[in-house]
């Protein structure tokens, strides 16, 4: 096993005591936003996008709209390993989520685990990853949370056949932090951010840091796709709006929906 993944499932095993920080924590077994109503207003087909990762359902879903192609971030390095058991629940099991998993099942994940077969090295860390899981007795439901307060809406519950095809790939990931100042010459279309801006809570410097940070990223015309799940029905942080006003283009679907920001070229 590779240092960096040895690495990670020691973090792991520390989120699962309860013990968190920057680059482990919990994650969702599903999105607790809706992936639908701005996701149809918009074109991904042969679009290129960088979506966060966390539960996959944000990576998943412009794949199932055409885009040519996805990337992933995030600073939680344990979703990029729930990306792949999302992967093979999906290919062996023909579930959307793992279910059993979620709910600490040790034997569902050792006769999964028994039938993966691996295509890359990604897909083979993942699989040393869970393995390490799995032998460590380490209570696996305590890597989720508990529950998703707000279960969100997707194009595909309940509908394997749609998504089995647009599952197979690997992810290319980025283990960044958009509030820190990040260099790259890579530019998408459209950037998936869940509601990672509200995390900014209004203040100055982080809001003009993943301002400046997602205009680099985007080609000209692109869209930042967000949603508010800390500011539900409730009014826009004033401070959001003042900061990226000046790069960007705001559309609001409404605040149960979320909101896009088209860069101004």
């Amino acid at each position: 096993m590779e240092k960096k993944v040895l690495r990670d499932c020691l973090g792991a095993k520390l989120v699962s005591h309860n013990i968190v920080s920057e680059f482990y924590d919990k994650i969702y077994y599903q999105a607790n936003e809706d992936l639908i109503d701005i996701y149809l207003d918009l074109d991904f087909e042969d679009k290129d996008v960088l979506s966060v990762v966390s539960s996959s359902d944000q990576v998943y879903t412009p794949k199932l709209l055409g885009a040519r192609h996805v990337d992933g971030f995030d600073k939680n390095r344990i979703t990029k390993y729930y990306y792949y058991m999302r992967k093979w629940a999906i290919k062996y099991n023909n579930q959307i989520y793992p279910y059993e998993l979620i709910d600490g099942d040790n034997n569902y994940l050792k006769r999964l685990l028994n039938v993966v077969e691996v295509s890359s090295k990604s897909e083979k860390d993942a699989y040393n990853f869970w393995n390490y899981i799995c032998n460590s007795n380490i209570n696996i439901d305590s890597l989720f949370y508990e529950d998703n307060v707000n279960v969100g809406s997707t194009l595909f519950d309940n509908n394997i056949k749609y998504i089995k095809d647009v599952s197979k790939e690997d992810i290319r990931f980025y283990n960044i932090n958009l509030f820190d100042n990040i260099n790259t010459n890579k530019k998408y279309d459209y950037i998936m951010m869940s509601n990672i801006i509200e995390y900014a809570l209004g203040d100055i410097d982080k809001l003009k840091i993943v301002r400046d940070n997602l205009y680099k990223l985007l080609k000209d015309d692109g869209k930042i796709i967000c949603s508010r799940l800390i500011y539900r029905n409730v009014d826009f942080n004033e401070n959001e709006l003042d900061i990226f006003k000046e790069l960007f283009e705001l559309e609001d679907y409404g605040s149960s929906k979320g909101y896009t920001y088209k860069k101004i070229n």
